[in-house]
C-alpha cells in the first residue's frame, strides 16, 4: 500500500503549548496504515523528531480586506500541495489536517475516510464582522443556496478527505483565491457527498475548559470507545488537557 498523504496547514505563532508534537506523536502511535505528513508552511524544529514528516515551506497570504484571513491561507496552501503532490508527485488525494486533531486511539483507514458531518443544515451569521470565520459561514450557506445545492455542515474539526482535481475545481469556480469560503462545505455539498455519522460519534471535540476534565479521561482509558480523536480549540486548550494529553501519548 502506497503511503497515504496527509496535508497540515501550519502557522507557528498560532500554536498553543505542544500541540504539534501531541499530533505528530498521536499519528505515530495509533495510525494504522502507511502515511506521510506534509507541513505546509512554517518550520518548527520539533518535525525533526519525525521521519513521516515532510516540511513544505509557503508563506502566509496577506491580508486583505473584508476576508477572512485563514481561509485564503488555506487555498494558498492547498495550490502548493497541487503543484508537488498531485502534479509532481501524482498523488490523487490527500487528508487535511490540523495540529489540534490528536488521535488518541488506534484507527484504520477505513474510520478516517468517512464523511463526517456537524449538522444537517447551516446558516451562519451576516451580521458578523465580514473577516470572521461566521460571516464566510453565512456567506458559504448564502453561495449554497443561491447554486441550488445543499447545506450540509461538514465543519467537523476532524481530518477530511479531498481529491485534488475536485478541490482545484471548487477553488476555480468560486474563486476561492480571492474570496473567503468555508471551503469543506463548498466541496462536500457541491459533489452531493452523502454524510455518514455525526461527528461526535467519532470524536471528542473539547471546546471549553469542562470538556477538558471527566470527558477527556473517560476517553484515554477506554481504547474500545468509538471516538478515536480528539479535536481542540482554543478555549478548549490548558495545561489540563495538555498534561493529560501528554501522559495518555507517553511524551
Amino acid at each position: 500500500m502506497d503511503k497515504v498523504l496527509l496535508c497540515m496547514p501550519y502557522f507557528d505563532n498560532g500554536k498553543q503549548g505542544r500541540e504539534l508534537e501531541m499530533s505528530l506523536t498521536g499519528w505515530k502511535k495509533f495510525c494504522k496504515f502507511p502515511f506521510k505528513i506534509a507541513i505546509i508552511g512554517d518550520r518548527n524544529p520539533i518535525i525533526d523528531n519525525f521521519d513521516f514528516v515532510e516540511w513544505v515551506p509557503c508563506e502566509r497570504v496577506p491580508e486583505k480586506k473584508n476576508m477572512y484571513r485563514p481561509h485564503l491561507d488555506r487555498i494558498n496552501k492547498f495550490l502548493t500541495a497541487y503543484q508537488i503532490y498531485h502534479e509532481n508527485e501524482k498523488y490523487d488525494g490527500f487528508f487535511h489536517i490540523c495540529d489540534d486533531h490528536y488521535p488518541v486511539h488506534d484507527f484504520d483507514l477505513e474510520y478516517l475516510k468517512q464523511p463526517y458531518y456537524l449538522q444537517t443544515n447551516f446558516v451562519g451569521n451576516m451580521n458578523t464582522p465580514v473577516y470572521s470565520w461566521q460571516h464566510d459561514l453565512a456567506k458559504t450557506a448564502s453561495l449554497l443556496r443561491k447554486n441550488g445545492l445543499k447545506t450540509i455542515n461538514f465543519t467537523t474539526h476532524f481530518p477530511q478527505y479531498y481529491d485534488f482535481e475536485k478541490y482545484k475545481e471548487v477553488v476555480d469556480k468560486f474563486g476561492l483565491s480571492e474570496s473567503s469560503y468555508v471551503v469543506e462545505n463548498l466541496y462536500y455539498n457541491y459533489y452531493n457527498i452523502k454524510p455518514s455519522k455525526q461527528a461526535d460519534e467519532i470524536r471528542l471535540g473539547v471546546w471549553n475548559e469542562e470538556t477538558s476534565g471527566n470527558q477527556l479521561s473517560d476517553l484515554l482509558n477506554n481504547p474500545s470507545d468509538k471516538r478515536k480523536f480528539v479535536a481542540c480549540s482554543t478555549k478548549g486548550f490548558n495545561s489540563t488537557f495538555e498534561n493529560k494529553l501528554c501522559s495518555h501519548l507517553g511524551i
